[in-house]
């Protein structure tokens, strides 16, 4: 498959390529920042940034560790499964 297939198809999700690599972190399990930019090999601090966006299109939702209050724990919507879904279709 072509990558410029893979990007327009992300655009029309309106996920960036790191977006799409965030949200299938998340679906997967990884329970940190640092967890997912290991994962997708990106900073935390720009994957706290995509976080925050992902919430506000309420992808994800984040919540405070009651353990760590500095640590944020994301977990997927059912928005963000169906995104995730969308995409995954448009590569069969």
């Amino acid at each position: 498959m072509e990558l410029t297939h893979i990007a327009k198809v992300l655009m029309q999700t309106g996920l960036t390529p790191i977006g799409f690599g965030i949200l299938m972190a998340v679906n997967e399990g990884a329970k940190t920042q640092v967890h997912i930019a290991r994962k997708v090999e990106a900073s935390t601090a720009s994957i706290s940034e995509s976080l925050r966006a992902m919430e506000d299109h309420k992808l994800v939702t984040l919540s405070r560790s009651t353990e760590d209050r500095r640590v944020v724990i994301p977990t997927i919507t059912q928005e963000g499964k169906a995104l995730l879904h969308r995409v995954s279709q448009a590569f069969l």
